[in-house]
């Protein structure tokens, strides 16, 4: 029988502080069976990998069988209540909400002073953060004390003054909304698993690019909410039309504003480590590994900030971002021998990094170390790595990664000359690249000219075969798109190291 692993999953992301807090509160919450909703607790959270037939063994003294599946749900809501109150603190935003809400219980109960003097106070801080939903709700919550008092005088303020009010606030909110409705729309289109674009693409993304909420200058933009959005999407349509050092200086805008902020709460640390990552991905983008390795230094000056360093899950996201960062710099700056170093020279941080990662991230990190291993000539290497990537249970969603991962396999195998298993290999790898919508012409090209290799009678003709796909494939590198076709892996380099019977690493050497 399969169970649910939703609350095995929630208590391993949560912090140290989170886990006390929740304690505190399963204690508050629970008359009867504390004990027992704590040490379900603990014995989920000791758990490295999930085994809840085992939990179900040594808790069959305390819990029945039949009733296991209620003390699970039950500690499932306890923990979420917990962190909702636990997370509420530290949110303007909540805070406001439950000021309105508590404002209409005193007024329910007729006290009418002490319900208006939250609903002000409450109205005067989410204006300040431009809380639109929420001052709405309050000026609401006033006029229905203010009705229910028959407050004359104030009613006919209200009728002078508060309309005025709440017709502006709902135009900055409609702003808000606007610029959030477009970023649904690029995001489906930015983040679908296919990367390569077809024409009627960028015609698309072409016809969004000149939106009048993306075109209108900063400054006649009503809310500070609506000009996040505003660099937001600019840095993503930016980013997918290729003007990748663009999107970077839209991207910036986070990064500077988060300096301005004197007391940073949790989630302002988040969204700025959220915010540098972007940066120094998108400055690797754009070729400029200057600036993409100095957002990673400024990343891990981050990570040693005291306000971080007690966030555990936030310390761990940083650890893998920056590992990831630093395979795909030595890729993309063809440091080979460099980043085969890295690899062997942190094996404890990368391993601590897999330890507290999702499936994804794990896919993404040995997809790099398969490539760093091949770019070095260390088959043996690359061929369990990419097993590892083609193994990973969510490989099959991300299509990008699917795809490089089966030709770099592909390529290992021509490498090791295992020209029998290729056969079968190539006509499997085709398969799954023709069911994708569209694809880079690069992969077109290799893929052609791999199939040619098993039918060639001898060395020589491979040789001028390789020799036509190198030219070939230069021919359309200088494509801001096609250059983004293998971003991890080097093709013409592996060409031509095959070519003049040398490796990557060497070839790399002569070219400095």
């Amino acid at each position: 029988m399969k169970y649910s692993d939703d609350l095995y999953q929630l208590i391993q992301v949560l912090s140290q502080s989170e886990k006390r807090y929740i304690k505190l509160i399963i204690k508050a919450f629970t008359s009867k069976g504390t004990d027992k909703q704590v040490a379900l607790f603990d014995a989920f959270d000791k758990q490295k990998e999930y085994d809840e037939l085992k939990i179900r063994e040594d808790f069959s003294t305390i819990i029945a069988a039949k009733n296991f599946h209620v003390a699970k749900n039950r500690l499932y809501n306890l923990i979420l209540k917990a962190l909702y109150l636990f997370h509420s603190n530290n949110s303007e935003k909540e805070k406001n909400r439950q000021a309105v809400f508590q404002a209409k219980v005193l007024l329910q109960k007729g006290l009418y002073k002490q319900a208006d003097s939250i609903t002000e106070k409450c109205i005067k801080t989410a204006k300040g953060i431009e809380d639109f939903p929420t001052v709405v709700a309050g000026l609401t919550e006033y006029s229905n004390s203010v009705f229910a008092q028959r407050a004359i005088v104030k009613m006919q303020q209200l009728v002078d003054h508060n309309l005025k009010e709440e017709t502006e606030v709902l135009q900055n909110y409609e702003e808000s909304l606007q610029y959030f409705n477009l970023q649904k729309r690029v995001i489906l289109m930015t983040h679908q698993h296919q990367m390569a674009r077809s024409e009627a693409d960028i015609t698309q993304m072409s016809l969004i690019q000149q939106h009048p909420l993306l075109t209108k200058a900063v400054e006649d933009i009503s809310s500070e909410i609506a000009k996040k959005f505003y660099y937001t999407l600019n840095g993503l349509v930016a980013r997918y039309m290729g003007d990748y050092e663009r999107a970077a200086k839209y991207w910036s805008y986070f990064v500077t504003e988060f300096e301005s902020i004197k007391k940073p709460t949790n989630n302002d640390m988040y969204q700025h480590v959220k915010n540098l990552n972007n940066m120094m991905f998108l400055y690797l983008e754009a070729d400029d590994a200057v600036a993409a390795w100095d957002s990673c230094r400024q990343l891990e000056e981050v990570a040693h900030w005291d306000t971080v360093k007690s966030l555990p899950y936030l310390v761990d996201r940083i650890n893998a971002r920056i590992v990831e960062f630093k395979l795909e710099y030595h890729l993309c700056t063809q440091q080979y021998q460099e980043g085969l170093d890295y690899l062997e020279k942190n094996q404890a941080l990368i391993q601590s990094v897999f330890d507290s990662s999702d499936a994804f991230r794990k896919l993404v990190i040995e997809h790099y170390a398969t490539a760093i291993y091949l770019s070095n000539g260390a088959l043996e290497q690359a061929s369990k790595m990419v097993l590892n990537v083609l193994n990973n249970k969510v490989v099959k969603e991300h299509s990008y990664i699917y795809s490089e991962a089966m030709l770099f396999n592909i390529l290992i195998h021509f490498d090791l000359e295992h020209y029998q298993l290729l056969d079968s290999m190539l006509l499997n790898t085709y398969r799954m690249l023709s069911k994708r919508k569209s694809l880079y012409q690069t992969e077109r090209m290799v893929f052609k000219h791999l199939k040619k290799y098993l039918k060639m009678p001898n060395n020589k003709l491979v040789l001028d075969s390789l020799e036509v796909l190198k030219n070939e494939l230069e021919s359309i590198r200088q494509d801001k798109f096609e250059k983004k076709a293998f971003p991890t892996f080097d093709l013409i380099r592996w060409i031509e190291s095959k070519i003049s019977g040398t490796t990557m690493v060497e070839i790399t050497q002569k070219k400095k």
